[in-house]
């Protein structure tokens, strides 16, 4: 209750409870959200919030791409079980992390731990994780064991893609072809061993406070990840690590950090962002994705309303679980 408390004050500062409660049932929600998406695939219609208004000029491409993935799928009515294992491995493209889990990460795992953390993750192609950043997650561990510390909330989103596992790098959502480099050009460009390559994009709704702590989660999700996949793991500190701060809607008041971290993580789980997703093009992936985000901001109220509609519906979800649950007993 204290925790539902928190969002039907419209300004209260949301804690890590009411973060994870929402990034949960986001990932709950996906299967939903691809059932739809792949409905307005199928018949061509398909666009993600970052093609209008947004300033993204590929919706012609979209629209070709939608056209030639429903040819290509015309009189395979009969490999439906195949088409299903398809989409529960494009469903699997999205994980939202708990809070927790970057507190373990950040203070308690030894490099043995960060290795099974990470080969749990089940990482094949191109999979994007939803990390949300609290300031204190930076702390030292003396100071981040003071309970009730952290101030500011913002969203990291790692595009992570295998390099050296396909030729083009890019999401199934895309038409073959199309957008995508000659498998020649790919294999000069990348090793012949299967390797991680992530892209690291912050969205914070108070620009450039969250900056130094989202830096320290990168750099250990990135060693977790690297060890999960080197052998000798000898260079991985001196990998090349960049973090792209986005040009994303900022708050206009004290508290309402948290509501933007998961407005930020609604908007960019779209499952039809995973067709911009090119591993030769890191400015591209940002571009669509702060498109979508700025887009979406704007189509669910902007500053005037957004962030009220966002705590009111994670009540009305709250509200309906807890009558699911009450209607069991």
């Amino acid at each position: 209750q204290r925790d539902l408390n928190l969002l039907h004050d419209k300004s209260a500062w949301l804690n890590d409870a009411c973060i994870n409660f929402y990034m949960t049932y986001l990932s709950r929600s996906q299967p939903a959200r691809w059932g739809q998406f792949w409905q307005r695939f199928s018949s061509g219609s398909d666009e993600h919030d970052g093609k209008k208004g947004g300033g993204n000029n590929n919706e012609s491409s979209s629209s070709s791409k939608s056209r030639t993935i429903k040819d290509s799928n015309s009189g395979k009515d009969d490999d439906s079980n195949n088409n299903d294992f398809k989409k529960r491995e494009e469903e699997e493209k999205i994980m939202f992390l708990d809070p927790s889990v970057i507190s373990f990460m950040m203070h308690q795992c030894d490099d043995e731990d960060l290795h099974d953390l990470a080969s749990s993750w089940t990482i094949t192609g191109t999979k994007r994780f939803f990390i949300p950043i609290n300031d204190n997650f930076g702390a030292s561990k003396r100071k981040f064991g003071i309970p009730g510390g952290g101030n500011h909330w913002s969203l990291l989103l790692v595009v992570l893609m295998i390099q050296g596992e396909q030729n083009n790098a890019t999401s199934s959502c895309e038409e073959e072809g199309e957008g995508a480099k000659g498998g020649n050009e790919i294999d000069e460009a990348i090793s012949a061993k299967t390797r991680p390559r992530m892209c690291f994009l912050h969205f914070d709704s108070c620009r450039g406070h969250n900056t130094q702590s989202a830096k320290v989660v990168a750099k250990r999700f990135h060693r977790a990840v690297k060890l999960a996949f080197d052998d000798d793991n000898n260079d991985i500190d001196n990998d090349i690590m960049t973090i792209i701060e986005c040009n994303n809607p900022q708050q206009y008041n004290s508290y309402d950090c948290g509501v933007h971290t998961l407005m930020a993580a609604e908007a960019l789980s779209d499952p039809s962002l995973l067709c911009a997703t090119n591993a030769s093009e890191i400015e591209a992936i940002q571009k669509v994705h702060v498109d979508t985000l700025n887009t979406w901001f704007g189509r669910n109220g902007g500053h005037g309303g957004a962030a009220l509609s966002m705590r009111q519906k994670m009540v009305d979800e709250i509200q309906k679980l807890s009558k699911i649950y009450l209607d069991k007993e």
